[in-house]
């Protein structure tokens, strides 16, 4: 009797184990809807620029490159959100994943550009990651000034895009309740990593989204639970944000 118990636990045992593996296999097979291909060039203003010459010199670098832009890819640049680093900044290049790839190298090769590596010094290893929008503005009308916020994150052990996508979707069903203009970005960087972006038309909106984020706090406190099983974000930065081409 002893041994049918046994053999039944172990069979039980095995079984479990055997869906829950099915399970993770198969939410590993889930991947990124609309993917686009997306870089982030760090830079800083050489000590003897300004924002004010470098504003000028963003016009000319834009009418220099705009063709090789024209209906494949989007430049936009983060400026710290921070008095003492208004010196620092981030260009952003989304492409098109269908893009041809010596159109894609023409794109990054413009960081090169020997009039901006004298504005500023700027990383020279670029990488290109996948990237989603995951939630888009409910207003489509041009915005050429956002305020975002950038997080650093990595998946818990066992997690990925797949376990994660029911704790996203808790959120968006949650704020899609609600009139906030809001974008949310996901940039896949490999090694259980990523980027979660938030765009807000404005500040205003970033403090409506707070404000709706405590006024509940059981749905909120159970999405904060869900993403916090998955996943840890461990910096977050502030940027005022610009599209130019």
């Amino acid at each position: 009797m002893k041994k049918i118990f046994l053999s039944s636990l172990i069979l039980l045992l095995a079984a479990s184990c055997s869906k829950e593996n099915e399970l993770q296999d198969l939410n590993s097979l889930i991947i990124l809807d609309n993917v686009y291909e997306q870089a982030f060039i760090s830079c800083t203003l050489k000590p003897d620029s300004s924002l004010i010459n470098f504003d000028r010199f963003v016009d000319v670098f834009i009418a220099d490159h705009q063709d090789k832009f024209d209906d494949i890819a989007d430049l936009n640049i983060f400026f710290l959100d921070q008095a003492e680093s208004v010196n620092k900044f981030i260009f952003e290049v989304k492409v098109d994943q269908d893009a041809d790839e010596k159109n894609k190298i023409e794109i990054l090769n413009i960081f090169n550009d020997e009039n901006l590596q004298n504005e500023a010094s700027c990383e020279t290893l670029i990488n290109l990651y996948q990237g989603s929008t995951l939630k888009d503005f409910e207003n489509n009308n041009p915005k050429p000034r956002l305020y975002a916020e950038i997080l650093d994150c990595n998946y818990s052990k066992d997690s990925n895009y797949g376990t994660f996508r029911l704790a996203i979707e808790s959120l968006i069903n949650h704020i899609n309740k609600f009139s906030i203009d809001y974008q949310i970005g996901y940039v896949d960087k490999g090694a259980n990593q990523f980027y979660w972006i938030n765009y807000y038309s404005n500040k205003d909106a970033l403090s409506k989204l707070q404000e709706i984020w405590l006024s509940d706090r059981e749905a909120s406190e159970n999405i904060k639970n869900e993403f916090e099983l998955n996943a840890q974000c461990n910096t977050s930065r502030y940027y005022n944000f610009f599209e130019l081409i």
